[in-house]
């Protein structure tokens, strides 16, 4: 305004400039000082960074240096080998921190936190010291069982920054001292596939020397795939009544009891190990056995056993007394039985004796540290089929049969089982009254799905359900099912007993029972007798699958969008697509909170914060859905349900256990109820055919009255925050750096001329040719050049005259 002034003479003009001169310059040295410091600080922190400690972060940062082939499944000794190599650099502290970042049984990231730390009490490699305790970090509960079954301790010096350390860590048996086993076939709990240690677990490989390739040992020859870190000593008894998911605090430092998981351990050995790593680190682990100082291979485990062994070591695992009645019952007991209660190898020998209508005597247990099973585990330490270490052992007339699966039909013939009982003179009496277990609407209702051509029955948790829905599925096959949402269905029970309680589905092809689900593999039955077999029974094809459909029977769209980190759902297509393997109904799309994230890590042994983020979209079980539901019915935790993105089938997975009623289960075992679930995806997501405007629905945000989730900021907000803060420093100190500007605008014929008169150098001068065509640009920094520009051009100028600052 001044500069355009008639009113304002040029003198005037003059003297403002030289006094706001003097007075930035006097600032820009005050601004130069703030320069040098800032530089000084960047400089400070940079050199810092150099020498400070590794970070979780940064061990995550080299994921994929340390697995090349992007799969980490029972590869932990990678991860353990590389901070090994650091720990030259590292603190005891530091190398505990590391170690905290992943999980020694699957192989995954973790980020350390309360909800994912649990206490042990692991057996020990070293001479005298029966027991390790320590604190390890798992990304999932089912890693608690396997780290009980699978993994010793032993100790390692190790050179620390500080000096050396003899350190306790968590070892397994090295898999190449049988490297031929990596090669044989199991069978996958999840699909009911056969498949290979090296398919499912490549970075488990061995070099030219016979030796694990990357691993490092540990004082007793062990491979070595974890830490225990510090922790206190817990003096407490076993917990009365124990809660998977429950926090536990000593002193400074709070984690989770792992003997809180025994229930939860016992109920997943029952499955099959359907959860978790499955059979994956199992298989590996149990290669080559870890076993205690002095304890021989081959102490029990023999078919021709015919005493209890005498070993002085399994014999300090109980007082004398126990050990006494326990011998007492295999020679007193024509059939003596000593089993993990609902595991599947007890159930196979209990369903073959009562069968055969034969009496016998049960010793069990519920706890996968039960000290009988520890006693049992010593004297028969080679009790392993497909690489699971076996529940049950069977005693016929005093002598050691084997575990539960050595009565099955296919290992025991009906003329050897019947020539065993009759030696032992055992009673005959104990038959089975299966129709006591239905009700006659039941076995009504049994009747007429026999007399479809296709007929399933069965229990979702089991992959046998889902292998043949899937094989009915893949040819458009009619065919009627009932599934339960749990075991203890009287129909279920019903079938079991007549069928077999090693049976967890049922299928009726033609009205005949053919088996479980797991007689329709592939690898069984293939595709041509497999249709001979639907032709048979006159079973229709005309039942084609329709695609995955959303809540408004809509086209499914992804789950995973462009901003997300990582790719989401069952089979990590990105969406929530239905498949027959999953069992825990991955079909619900959230923009996730951390809230969920902390609180199902908290309460349902569920940690999902090394795979998503506050505000990504994720695929979550219907069970979680639920929690959220019954712990936060107004917010939901902070998440939000995608309408078009969560799969419809979720409505048939509640109506389902609602029916039934059958509530829905977290890892942690913790139970939710499915109607209140249903619900709240109806008045998030109302089907179209409700009375509500197409514009009213589909967001999943919440309405009006109810308390919308607080957002707060996460890592995912970080980078913008960091860049923020940049930019405003950069402002400030650019704001405060170089000479202040203060731009005269005269009107001249001659540019040279006025810089002379002005006593102004030349190229501090910025000029404008009133025609536009040409000009020269002004010197000064870049803010105050278009300063400059815009006040020349705001001063008239004529054809014979040019508009010049200084």
């Amino acid at each position: 305004a001044h500069l355009r002034s008639r009113s304002q003479s040029l003198p005037s003009l003059r003297r403002r400039c030289r006094t706001f001169r003097f007075t930035t310059n006097f600032l820009s040295a005050t601004c130069r000082a703030h320069l040098i410091i800032g530089a000084a600080m960047v400089f400070t922190l940079l050199v810092a960074s150099l020498f400070s400690t590794i970070t979780v972060d940064d061990l995550h940062s080299h994921y994929a240096d340390i697995f090349r082939t992007g799969n980490r499944n029972a590869a932990s000794h990678l991860w353990a080998s590389w901070i090994l190599a650091q720990a030259h650099q590292l603190s005891s502290a530091d190398l505990e921190r590391l170690f905290s970042g992943f999980c020694p049984v699957s192989g995954s990231p973790v980020n350390p936190s309360e909800y994912n730390s649990f206490h042990y009490k692991l057996r020990s490699l070293v001479p005298g010291a029966e027991h390790a305790s320590g604190i390890m970090h798992h990304c999932c509960a089912p890693c608690v069982c396997d780290t009980h079954d699978m993994i010793w301790a032993d100790t390692k010096t190790v050179s620390l920054a500080s000096g050396s350390a003899a350190l306790t860590f968590a070892v397994i048996g090295d898999p190449c001292k049988h490297a031929s086993a990596l090669e044989r076939t199991f069978t996958d709990p999840f699909s009911g596939s056969e498949t290979t240690l090296g398919a499912t677990a490549p970075e488990v490989q061995c070099n030219a020397n016979g030796k694990l390739k990357g691993a490092t040992y540990s004082d007793h020859s062990a491979v070595i795939i974890g830490l225990l870190g510090a922790a206190p000593a817990l003096n407490t008894p076993r917990p009365s009544e124990p809660t998977p998911g429950r926090v536990t605090t000593v002193g400074s430092q709070s984690f989770q009891d792992s003997r809180e998981y025994a229930g939860f351990c016992a109920s997943r050995a029952s499955q099959g190990y359907n959860s978790g790593m499955g059979m994956i680190f199992r298989q590996v682990a149990q290669i080559s056995p870890l076993e205690a100082p002095g304890i021989a291979s081959t102490i029990g485990g023999s078919a021709t056993s015919t005493k209890i062994s005498e070993s002085s070591r399994c014999r300090t695992l109980l007082p004398g007394a126990r050990i006494a009645k326990i011998d007492d019952l295999v020679k007193s007991e024509p059939v003596m039985i000593f089993g993990m209660r609902h595991s599947r190898c007890l159930a196979a020998a209990s369903e073959r004796l009562e069968g055969a209508g034969a009496c016998f005597q049960l010793e069990g247990w519920d706890r996968h540290d039960d000290p009988l099973w520890l006693y049992m585990q010593c004297l028969h330490p080679n009790e392993f089929v497909n690489g699971m270490m076996m529940h049950s052992y069977v005693y016929i007339g005093g002598q050691y049969v084997g575990n539960g699966f050595a009565l099955l039909e296919s290992a025991m013939s009906s003329a050897e089982l019947t020539t065993k009982l009759t030696a032992a003179s055992v009673r005959l009496t104990c038959g089975r009254d299966c129709d006591a277990l239905a009700t006659p609407q039941d076995l009504t209702q049994l009747a007429a799905m026999k007399r479809e051509p296709l007929a399933l029955l069965g229990w979702s948790g089991c992959p046998c359900t889902n292998i043949v829905r899937s094989r009915f599925e893949s040819v458009g096959a009619c065919y009627v099912q009932k599934v339960w949402a749990d075991d203890t269905a009287p129909l279920y029970k019903y079938l079991q007993c007549v069928h077999g309680q090693h049976h967890h589905s049922f299928v009726f092809v033609g009205g005949n029972f053919v088996g479980d689900g797991f007689e329709f593999e592939e690898g069984r039955l293939p595709e041509r007798p497999f249709g001979q077999m639907l032709d048979r029974a006159g079973a229709q094809r005309m039942c084609q699958r329709r695609g995955d459909e959303n809540l408004f029977r809509q086209p499914l769209k992804s789950c995973t969008q462009s901003n997300d980190g990582s790719t989401t759902g069952w089979t990590r297509t990105g969406s929530c697509n239905w498949d027959p393997s999953d069992s825990g109904y991955h079909e619900v799309c959230v923009a996730m909170s951390d809230e969920f994230l902390k609180q199902s890590a908290r309460h349902d042994a569920n940690d999902l914060s090394s795979v998503v983020q506050s505000g990504g979209h994720w695929c979550i079980c219907a069970w979680a859905w639920a929690s959220a539901v019954q712990r936060d019915p107004q917010a939901y935790e902070g998440i939000t349900l995608e309408c078009e993105r969560t799969n419809h089938k979720l409505r048939d997975v509640y109506e389902e256990h609602i029916s039934t009623g059958a509530d829905l289960r977290s890892p942690s075992g913790a139970s939710y109820k499915a109607k209140a679930a249903l619900d709240a995806v109806d008045r998030l997501c109302p089907p179209r055919n409700a009375s509500t405007s197409a514009a009213a629905v589909g967001d999943g945000k919440l309405g009006e009255g109810t308390a919308a989730p607080v957002v707060t900021p996460t890592r995912q907000h970080m980078p913008a925050l960091i860049f923020l803060a940049m930019l405003v420093v950069a402002v400030w100190m650019g704001l405060g750096s170089g000479r202040a500007h203060c731009f005269v605008v005269e009107q001249t014929n001659s540019h040279e001329r006025l810089a002379s008169e002005r006593g102004v150098e030349e190229d501090k001068l910025g000029y404008y040719d009133s025609g536009g065509e040409s000009g020269a640009e002004c010197t000064h920094d870049s803010r105050a050049k278009a300063k400059c520009r815009a006040q020349i051009r705001a001063v008239p100028a004529t054809p014979e005259t040019k508009a010049v600052a200084f």
